[in-house]
């Protein structure tokens, strides 16, 4: 039996790259064994001469799979080719339509200033926040809790719940200011499940885990229907990729024009460095935390707010200008890594 092999080398790149794969020993016709190159980009034909079958090893791939476990910034950015011409909303009334060309990495976006949408692009368009989830888990907890000075033990499980973490000792003591520190700046799960553990058994008397997280998911959603946020469906707490678990950029902002108006979630946002001790139940002192603020690359250009990113729904963020008083924000859904400031920019220069 003759078997001919052709090598990858001999292809055009085009057809190096449609395979992304290191292909394992792979036992052929008659007990042949096609050992694959050690290249990670491999493409091999062999052509069995006796049954004239021409035999194509494997086309998968499953490694580019496993490259969405990696950071989303380690991706390839898009191009931005395209400028994308958008009607303004009008502000006033009797007021011309305007036209606006900018281009913007992000697929989804919307601006609000003055409690009123400026002008967006796609920003009804359904899609998943990340981290942004967040959010209304912080606006339910300022809802339902105004006494910062409250003490909430951190669960024996907050050191298993999944990126991104703050950090959190089991069985220490926190105020519910503290880690709201915790849950903004750092993004901390594990401050997040802190403060509505504490509050499901102080308020509702509930202590099971999944008990808590289906009340809290009843919280986001009937608070998204009193803010008349139609297009959004909260299906779990963290804003873990999830397909169910969506909204829009309009929602989005729906939500932070009431959210802002909260003096400690924005202080908060401003803060860049926050450092607290936790204590024991007999009140003894316990662990020393520093928080820095993960959104601080925002504030050397000026802008302020909150970032999010899973698998699914990329860099998304909601971004503040820190010198304007109009009330002006932004939020930016799917952007390319590290492309939100210059989204930012190149939207809040037209307001």
């Amino acid at each position: 039996m003759k078997v001919k092999n052709y090598s990858i080398f001999n292809k055009s790149k085009q057809q190096q790259y449609r395979i992304c794969e290191i292909i394992p020993t792979i036992c052929g016709v008659n007990g042949i064994t096609y050992i694959p190159d050690e290249q990670p980009i491999l493409m091999q034909f062999s052509q069995c001469t006796c049954s004239n079958k021409k035999i194509n090893i494997l086309n998968s791939n499953k490694w580019s799979q496993k490259d969405r476990i990696r950071s989303y910034s380690q991706v390839i950015q898009r191009p931005i080719t395209r400028k994308s011409t958008r009607i303004l909303t009008q502000v006033k009334e009797n007021t011309p339509p305007k036209f606006l060309t900018l281009r913007v990495s992000a697929r989804r976006w919307c601006a609000y200033q003055s409690n009123s949408k400026f002008y967006g692009v796609n920003e009804n368009t359904k899609c998943e926040v990340g981290c942004l989830t967040k959010l209304m888990a912080i606006y339910t907890i300022l809802q339902i809790c105004q006494d910062y000075k409250m003490k909430f033990l951190v669960p024996y499980y907050a050191e298993s719940v999944p990126e991104p973490k703050a950090d959190l000792n089991s069985f220490n003591y926190l105020t519910l200011e503290q880690l709201l520190y915790a849950l903004i700046l750092r993004s901390g799960n594990d401050a997040l499940w802190s403060i509505i553990s504490g509050l499901s058994e102080k308020l509702y008397g509930i202590t099971q885990r999944n008990l808590i997280k289906n009340k809290f998911l009843d919280l986001f959603n009937r608070n998204a229907q009193q803010l008349k946020m139609n297009n959004t469906r909260y299906t779990n707490l963290e804003g873990l990729a999830d397909p169910n678990n969506v909204t829009t950029a309009n929602d989005m902002c729906l939500l932070c024009d009431q959210l802002l108006k909260f003096d400690i979630f924005k202080r908060i946002l401003k803060t860049k460095s926050y450092t607290c001790r936790a204590t024991f139940e007999n009140g003894d002192l316990s662990t020393v935390y520093t928080w820095k603020n993960r959104q601080f690359q925002f504030m050397k250009k000026g802008f302020y707010g909150f970032q999010g990113i899973n698998n699914n729904s990329g860099p998304c963020a909601l971004m503040i200008p820190e010198a304007d008083t109009n009330q002006l924000f932004v939020i930016l859904l799917k952007c390319n890594p590290k492309q939100e400031i210059v989204d930012a920019q190149m939207i809040t220069k037209y307001q």
